[in-house]
């Protein structure tokens, strides 16, 4: 805290206390302008914690700590240092809570700067801080810490995890209930406004990525970052919870400043952000149907909506490719075949060229073979970009057909 202060001019004298003697605390926190808390936790492997209150240290109850340092000075500033989510029973007693973490040797410093304004926290909750107890994955004992199923006791105990996919801000979501800190959540010394938002395409057939773009304007006084969060809501078919996390971007923004922030929905990517799990199929799918995108800065602020369609090809087509070698030269042929009842306009696009067909009747089919220029070609995409007339609209669809190597 000194070297925080002396890099600002301020005058301002620290006066330690290690707490082990609560009276004690309150009593120089009363003589002071400010009083900050420092309390926390101690996680290891191996070990799970018994329940979610601060750990009595050394002797001293935590809570107490801060319930009797806050009667004594209404300006407290508590300083959490845990690795997981606690109750804080003394909330609605401070006007602010930093959550620190385990912030390693660098402690002091991280803390004295973040509390004196040399930087603004613009971190964002990995977690959810529940209101008691038992919530979410541990609401019962039979989900933690198990229960003895043949009373053969005592141990091993057997936990059922019926919280299913309720994990986390799902089960607050599924469940409506309000948690104290929210998955996401997290202020700074500034504000943001989240804005205008767009989903391109409006509609595709789940292969294509979908792009998610909105403004975001610091509205405060000073620098800091926002997070914006994009959450999606599945077809009510997909059976899932009400919505999840599929990305993210933080931006950093001088006051007034405003930018345009994009995140990609990628379909295959790793997390799988369009697909549920088929048991029955053994693999991932996408259900089809309107999927709400849902924008905030934490999972219980949302505030910009809009939506996508997913669903089938909008033309009955089938598009194929393949490779030949003739006169020493290797050529890729790329077909198309109408199976459907209109015509339809095609562009086929190999690496080595392109070819336009109008109005492909229904039954026939495009194709060309293009030179590649060279005795060999390595394996490669072909991409039909098809368009037609469907109910008074005209779509455009992308199809594409994979090749192997020749020559």
């Amino acid at each position: 805290m000194n070297n925080a202060l002396d890099s600002v001019g301020s005058l301002a004298e620290v006066t330690y206390n290690d707490a082990s003697d609560i009276e004690a605390a309150a009593a120089l926190a009363a003589r002071s302008d400010v009083a900050i808390v420092m309390v926390g936790d101690i996680s290891r492997e191996g070990v799970d914690r018994s329940d979610l209150a601060l750990p009595h240290t050394d002797g001293v109850d935590q809570d107490a700590l801060v319930s009797a340092v806050a009667a004594a000075n209404a300006n407290t500033v508590v300083v959490l240092k845990n690795g997981g989510p606690v109750l804080l029973p003394w909330l609605d007693e401070v006007p602010a809570v930093l959550e620190a973490w385990y912030p390693a040797q660098e402690d002091g410093n991280i803390v004295g700067n973040l509390l004196v304004g040399l930087e603004n926290p613009s971190g964002k909750l990995p977690i959810t801080f529940p209101t008691q107890e038992r919530e979410g994955a541990t609401a019962t004992v039979e989900q933690w810490p198990g229960i003895d199923p043949d009373g053969s006791g005592p141990l091993p105990l057997t936990a059922t995890y019926s919280e299913g996919l309720e994990m986390g801000y799902r089960w607050y979501d599924a469940n409506d209930v309000a948690p104290t800190f929210a998955f996401g959540y997290g202020l700074s010394y500034t504000s943001f406004a989240l804005s205008n938002v767009t989903v391109t395409p409006g509609s595709n057939d789940g292969t294509a990525p979908v792009e998610v773009s909105f403004s975001v304007k610091n509205t405060g006084e000073v620098r800091g970052a926002e997070v914006g969060q994009v959450y999606l809501g599945l077809p009510d078919e997909a059976n899932q919870p009400p919505k999840r996390l599929v990305g993210f971007d933080k931006v950093t923004l001088n006051p007034g400043e405003s930018k345009r922030v994009s995140v990609t929905i990628d379909p295959a990517a790793s997390n799988h952000p369009l697909s549920v799990w088929d048991e029955d199929a053994d693999g991932w799918k996408i259900v089809e149907g309107e999927y709400s995108v849902l924008i905030g800065n934490a999972s219980n602020n949302i505030t910009l909506e809009d939506s996508f369609t997913i669903s089938g090809p909008p033309f009955d087509i089938a598009t194929e490719a393949s490779t030949r070698t003739l006169a020493g030269k290797a050529y890729v042929t790329a077909t198309v075949i109408n199976n459907g009842e209109i015509p339809l306009d095609v562009v086929l696009s190999t690496p080595y060229g392109d070819k336009k067909f109008t109005a492909v009747q229904p039954g026939k089919k495009a194709s060309v073979s293009i030179n590649s220029t060279s005795a060999s070609i390595p394996s490669g995409t072909v991409t039909a970009t098809v368009s037609g007339t469907v109910d008074g609209e005209l779509v455009t669809y992308t199809s594409t057909a994979d090749y192997a190597a020749a020559g």
